[in-house]
């Protein structure tokens, strides 16, 4: 009788350890009705000595919960960044530094007019990521529109030297021509005859930059005289006078203007970019070409 005494004992000071190491129980009785000794099929459970009922591993695993999976979150895109989206962040509480790091690190789409910058104001976003979002809205190359369609910047590859023969005939009266040239007979823009130029122009650069020239159409090329050598007026470098259209600029805010100019017939053109030929990289000029048809 000592001996059930002190494993009742023993037994109702760890009844969560033995709780744990014993399947569910059943068929329970009190401890004096077992007369304070415990079966072999018996434990603890509440003060009560109570039959067990041995688990399969199957039905162990079967009473645990199944796991589900996360579900992703469906918030507003990580990857564009527009003015709701600042302003949702500035609602949430995120620090300035953080904004502006998201802002730096993110495809912008920003509209800031004079009443978007009213509105994020309004809205509670600070000076300093307004100014974060100005900064990541500047332009970074000229957008350049004709009739609305942008005009890829291209590059006038190599040379080509005209002249030579008349030169030497002449000895030395006529010069020697240098032509560069943009593969294709035709630009992939094809506008009116009297387009409608904007050219939108990062900080920095200037409007006074730019010409409109006319190319000469060469079947599968377009060519512009850049040099001309010797003969009686001597060396020139650059684009050539009569290739350069006269035009008037209207500025439109900003740096964006608009280029205009008179009816032009068909044939191709550039807005050439004063100063952009490198003849040690064997560039001879950049510029948007466009025909007119």
């Amino acid at each position: 009788m000592r001996f059930g005494t002190v494993f009742v004992v023993l037994a109702a000071m760890n009844p969560l350890i033995a709780a744990a190491q014993n399947p569910p129980a059943t068929q329970c009785r009190s401890l004096e009705a077992a007369g304070n000794f415990l079966g072999p099929d018996e434990t603890i459970v509440d003060g009560k000595a109570c039959k067990t009922v041995k688990v399969s591993q199957q039905m162990v695993a079967s009473s645990q919960p199944t796991p589900v999976a996360a579900t992703p979150r469906t918030g507003g895109s990580e990857v564009d960044i527009t003015n709701s989206r600042v302003i949702e962040m500035t609602k949430l509480g995120l620090d300035d530094d953080i904004i502006i790091a998201k802002i730096k690190n993110g495809k912008c789409q920003f509209q800031l007019g004079d009443g978007d910058l009213v509105d994020l104001k309004k809205a509670g976003v600070s000076s300093k990521v307004v100014a974060s979002m100005l900064d990541a809205g500047a332009l970074t190359a000229p957008l350049v529109t004709v009739d609305k369609f942008e005009v890829s910047l291209h590059t006038l590859g190599q040379a080509k030297v005209g002249g030579r023969l008349g030169h030497e005939l002449t000895v030395g009266i006529k010069s020697v021509k240098e032509k560069a040239y943009l593969d294709g007979p035709h630009s992939s823009v094809s506008v009116s005859g009297t387009p409608t130029i904007e050219i939108d122009l990062p900080k920095g650069d200037t409007i006074d930059n730019y010409v409109l020239v006319e190319l000469d159409g060469k079947g599968d090329r377009r060519e512009l005289e850049v040099e001309s050598r010797g003969g009686i007026v001597g060396g020139k470098n650059g684009v050539r006078a009569e290739a350069i259209h006269k035009t008037s600029i209207t500025p439109l805010g900003g740096n964006k203007f608009q280029m205009q100019t008179d009816s032009l017939k068909r044939g191709e053109y550039m807005i050439y970019i004063i100063g952009s030929p490198d003849r040690v990289k064997e560039i001879y000029g950049k510029g948007y070409d466009f025909t007119v048809r």
